[in-house]
């Protein structure tokens, strides 16, 4: 056994996987931006400032949902993929068929 490392420009990376990647960093950016919005909007309610706050209350949950839509979509292209059985193109050195001719529950051979 040994660890290789991906990158999304390999030609055996799944569009899928280079897909959620990127998605799943634009929704911690959205989250973290949303949660500063709402953060902000808290202490302008708290402090009784009206300037602004109306605005913030919005733009962090638009962002909080944007956050949460964009997390969602890798989540569902995966279980769409996995329930029509895709294939994944190992690398050439793993020697790894892309699906297996065939599949048993138990027990892997020892070798």
């Amino acid at each position: 056994m040994h660890c290789s490392s991906f990158h999304l420009c390999d030609a055996f990376t799944p569009l899928e996987i280079t897909a959620a990647q990127i998605l799943m960093f634009v929704s911690l950016a959205s989250g973290i931006l949303g949660f500063a919005a709402l953060l902000y909007a808290l202490r302008n309610a708290f402090f009784g400032i009206k300037k602004r706050t109306r605005f913030a209350f919005r733009s962090g949950g638009v962002l909080t949902l944007l956050a949460a839509i964009l997390s969602l979509i890798p989540l569902l292209w995966n279980a769409v993929v996995v329930l029509h059985g895709g294939s994944i193109n190992f690398p050439p050195d793993f020697k790894l068929p892309p699906t297996p001719e065939e599949q048993q529950v138990g027990v892997g051979p020892c070798g």
